[in-house]
C-alpha cells in the first residue's frame, strides 16, 4: 500500500490539473471509498459504479444481515424442537424408570423420584421459556401437540403446601 501511494504521489503532481499528495496516516483514516482520493482520481468511472454508492453498500450488507437472519431462524426453530423433545422424554423416561424400580427396590426408586422432582424444576422452567417462543408472534418452527401432561406429578403423589401451587401455576402457564 505505501508502494501504491508513493507511485500515486509522484503523479499526482504531474497530472493536470495536480491532484492532491496524501499522506499515508491520512489514507488509513478513510473510512469510505467517496472519501478515498487515490480510487477518486484514478480512473474516472470508479465513483459511478453501483458498489461505490454508499447506500448501495449498506443495503447490500443489510440484506446478507436478513439472509443470515433467515438462516438462524432456521436453526433455532430446530434447536427448540431438540430442547422440546429433550424435555419430553427425560420426564417420561425417568416417570417410566422410578415405577418399574418401586417394586424391585423401593429405597433406589424413592431416591430416584427426589431426583426426578429437583430435574422436573429445571424442566418446567425450559418449558415455560419454550411456551414463550412458542406465544411469540413470528415463531415459524413446529409448536408441539400437548395431548400428555408434560412433566407434571403423578396424579396419585400430591405435592406439599407451596411447591404444589408453583407445580400447578407453572403447568397451566404451561399447558396454555
Amino acid at each position: 500500500m505505501r508502494n501504491a501511494l508513493e507511485r500515486y504521489n509522484k503523479l499526482a503532481i504531474k497530472q493536470s490539473p495536480p491532484r492532491p499528495v496524501l499522506q499515508y496516516s491520512e489514507v488509513l483514516s478513510y473510512a469510505t471509498l467517496g472519501d478515498f482520493d487515490l480510487l477518486k482520481h484514478s480512473r474516472h468511472d470508479v465513483l459511478a459504479r453501483p458498489w461505490s454508492n454508499t447506500m448501495h453498500r449498506q443495503m447490500a450488507v443489510k440484506y446478507f444481515k436478513l439472509l443470515r437472519a433467515h438462516e438462524e431462524i432456521n436453526r433455532l426453530n430446530v434447536e427448540v424442537r431438540r430442547l422440546q423433545a429433550w424435555v419430553d422424554n427425560e420426564t417420561t423416561e425417568i416417570k417410566q424408570i422410578a415405577a418399574e424400580l418401586s417394586a424391585q427396590n423401593p429405597l433406589l426408586s424413592a431416591e430416584l423420584q427426589v431426583l426426578f422432582h429437583h430435574q422436573q424444576r429445571v424442566n418446567i422452567q425450559h418449558q415455560l421459556r419454550l411456551q414463550r417462543i412458542y406465544d411469540l408472534g413470528g415463531y415459524s418452527g413446529v409448536r408441539p401437540i400437548v395431548e400428555h401432561d408434560r412433566g407434571g406429578e403423578d396424579e396419585d403423589e400430591e405435592p406439599e403446601g407451596d411447591e404444589a401451587l408453583r407445580l400447578d401455576a407453572c403447568m397451566n402457564v404451561m399447558l396454555r
